[in-house]
Order: structure tokens, then sequence, then C-alpha cells
């Protein structure tokens, strides 16, 4: 009876763990919810799943729950340099667009007849 019963802890364990899987592929911002409702999930591997999908806020919900707040920390500041990377890149293109709309302009300017009296 009891061999029986950890059985079906162990499909039940497997279960939460593909149903993970899923919202981490499918529905990444249920994971967190996913996990903080539940609590017999193997951490590790739902560690690794949500660092294989990038999915921070959900990594650094489990490095905490298991007491490594220094991983979680350097996990947040880690994501939040690569966003501020991206936001610099993205602001130079803006940068670059703004430059070619003016030379646009200007040459629209240049070579239009005025308007008005």
């Amino acid at each position: 009876m009891a061999e029986g019963r950890w059985k079906a802890e162990d499909l039940l364990m497997e279960v939460e763990g593909e149903l993970l899987m899923l919202l981490c592929r499918y529905e990444r911002k249920s994971v967190v919810r996913f996990l903080e409702t539940f609590a017999s999930y193997r951490v590790e591997r739902c560690l690794h799943l949500c660092q294989e999908y990038g999915i921070v806020d959900a990594a650094d919900f489990l490095l905490e729950r298991v007491g490594d707040i220094r991983s979680a920390l350097l996990l947040v500041i880690s994501s939040l340099n690569e966003k501020f990377i991206l936001l610099n890149t993205l602001l130079l293109q803006v940068t670059d667009i703004l430059d070619i709309l003016h030379t646009c302009i200007g040459l629209c300017r240049r070579n239009s007849p005025p308007i008005g009296p």
C-alpha cells in the first residue's frame, strides 16, 4: 500500500514537471503563480527549466525558496543588465531612424515649392 502511494506521488511530481515545462514554453507569465501554488515539484528540475527558458522571475523565486539569496540577486541583476544593453541598442537604432527621417525631411523641403502666400 505504501509503495503504491509513493508511486502516485512520483507520478504527480512528474505530471507537475511536465505542466511546468508546458507553461515555460507557452504561458511564461503563469510560471511563478504555478510555483507559488504547488509545492510538491522537484525544485532542481523546475529551476533548470526556468533557467533554460529564461524565465527570470520564476528562477529567482526558486532560488529564494531554497535560500540561495545571493544567486537570486545575481540572476536578477544580470537580467536587468541584459535589458539595459538591449535598451541601449534600441535607442541607438531610434537615433539612426531619426537621422534618416531628418535627412528625408530636408530633401523634401529643399525640393518642394513653397507653401503659402
